[in-house]
């Protein structure tokens, strides 16, 4: 008997409830795209994992350090008091199984039991609400303290009840599946790092280095390219990159030292910010005036900029230096930075081409010359191994500066 009534569970019923029915429905919109039916509709994050499964014969394989940068985005607009600026873009995926749509009604049911939405377009933001909403539940059974207990569990309320808009594809072949994956990764054009340091609105670092851009007289002064990732062509009057700036910041404030990714937070925003604008200014003044001029400095290249603010932090923090600003910058303005093959060559240097000098390793070896010179001056020491520009700082004195 109870088998007969399965058999006749109405595919359209109001009252229908993911968790519960074996055919679940969705408001949706139909299209149709090369022939292929296509829905449009939206999905609550808490129900992701009962209809979206990963395949991967028609996927790359998960990338975990993206899926752990896409989940502290998404904690950090649950803890965020600002305004709120966190937004997810659709995921596409292919329905395997059985569906239904209704065009009268506008919608879309699946039969939870035996059909399965394979993902073709956002398995990273997948993974990312289903670890956040495991950390928040552990954190929840962990938590002694009631208030943060009770904030814990309307932060999961939150994300539970958050939806997603979801694009479905239908009867799909496997081969047609991987060319979805193709296309949805090949033809859409990425934005350049500049362009995303430009528009971010949320990172801080991003931030940072957009009102240094417009706010620092050096930066103002020489010209910044906000979204070309060159400065290339004798058209372009800018001399650094926007993403120059940022990872600039990054290496002035010790980033690569820290555990917390988060260090930089509204709180010390301001007075961090002071500090390197400060710096640049300094550093600025001690390069040559006219660093602007193209090919005749090594600053041309944007590691140059990079490797001399991490020998300013290293400098400034390393124990057995702690060396005042005056003396590092006395330092920076005592290197000659013209392309000399005669000094460029004891740190691997080798004439180009273009009459320019270049490194083994490219940009990397490119920074580790310029670290070297710059820390040989002030310890009389050559760094020594590859990875001496990171080690440089005792752990005594890692731990202050993550501080």
């Amino acid at each position: 008997m109870t088998k007969e009534k399965k058999e006749h569970l109405p595919v359209f019923d109001t009252k229908a409830d993911l968790e519960t029915k074996q055919m679940a429905q969705l408001s949706a919109i139909k299209g149709s795209q090369f022939g292929k039916d296509v829905y449009s509709s939206v999905i609550k994050f808490k129900d992701l994992k009962k209809f979206l499964e990963i395949f991967p014969a028609v996927q790359r394989d998960i990338i975990p350090r993206k899926v752990a940068s896409i989940r502290r985005y998404i904690l950090s607009g649950l803890n965020s008091d600002d305004v709120n600026m966190r937004f997810f873009s659709a995921m596409t995926v292919t329905c395997k199984g059985t569906l239904f749509y209704d065009d009268r009604k506008n919608r879309v049911a699946i039969d939870t039991q035996e059909s399965r939405l394979s993902i073709n377009d956002g398995q990273h933001r997948y993974e990312a609400v289903i670890t956040a909403l495991e950390h928040l539940e552990k954190e929840f059974v962990k938590s002694k303290d009631k208030l943060k207990t009770s904030r814990i569990q309307q932060m999961i309320y939150e994300l539970r009840e958050m939806v997603i808009p979801i694009i479905i594809f239908d009867d799909l072949s496997e081969s047609e599946e991987k060319q979805l994956f193709h296309d949805l990764n090949n033809l859409a054009q990425r934005p350049s790092r500049n362009a995303n340091i430009r528009l971010n609105q949320t990172d801080l670092f991003s931030k940072m280095a957009r009102e240094l851009a417009e706010k620092n007289k050096y930066f103002v002064h020489y010209g910044v390219e906000m979204d070309k990732m060159s400065i290339s062509g004798k058209n372009n009057p800018n001399t650094i990159l926007l993403s120059t700036i940022y990872e600039s910041i990054r290496e002035i404030l010790g980033a690569e030292l820290k555990q917390d990714y988060a260090f930089l937070t509204n709180e010390n925003y301001d007075g961090l910010k002071m500090v390197v604008n400060d710096t640049f200014s300094k550093l600025f003044y001690a390069l040559p005036p006219d660093i602007d001029t193209r090919g005749k400095y090594i600053t041309d290249k944007s590691y140059a900029i990079k490797a001399i603010c991490r020998f300013i932090c290293h400098a400034r923090n390393y124990i057995d230096l702690q060396l005042p600003d005056q003396e590092i910058f006395d330092i920076i303005h005592s290197v000659d930075w013209t392309y000399n093959l005669s000094q460029w060559s004891n740190y691997g240097g080798v004439k180009g081409q273009k009459g320019n000098i270049v490194f083994g390793g490219g940009g990397g070896g490119g920074f580790r010359a310029i670290y070297s010179i710059l820390m040989e001056k002030a310890t009389g020491e050559r760094p020594q191994g590859r990875r001496a520009t990171v080690t440089s700082i005792s752990d005594k004195r890692k731990a202050e500066v993550v501080r």
